[in-house]
């Protein structure tokens, strides 16, 4: 079993990465307060988490999926406050421990995302 998380509440999402490790992403802090934005990755060999930056808003009500490459791209969702959309697209790359901007999104709604 894997140790507790070190900065996230609950609205987060996890994806199982090729190398077995978890990335979380997102998700508020229990008491609904403001946390800075950032993610975490499990490393089973070490069994623990570490913290990654580079989110510019700590998204809620966002996706999360695994790319065949082997890395996630998070999109949409809301953060910074509950009617603040997040129109970046973030991409981690397990190999680099790191964020990258890709597209911006097109939002209709805060919660709702497409791309542009």
């Amino acid at each position: 079993m894997a140790p507790p998380l070190i900065a996230h509440g609950g609205g987060h999402t996890m994806t199982v990465l090729p190398s077995g490790g978890v990335l979380v992403v997102g998700g508020e802090h229990p008491k609904w307060e403001p946390e800075p934005a950032s993610a975490e990755v499990w490393d089973p060999a070490r069994d623990r988490w570490d913290l990654i930056p580079g989110l510019d808003a700590r998204p809620t009500s966002h996706t999360a999926s695994l790319l065949p490459d082997g890395r996630v791209a998070v999109a949409g969702g809301t953060g910074g406050g509950p009617s603040e959309a997040c129109r970046q697209l973030r991409v981690f790359s397990p190999r680099t421990t790191r964020f990258e901007r890709a597209d911006r999104l097109a939002v209709d709604q805060p919660g709702r995302a497409r791309h542009a």
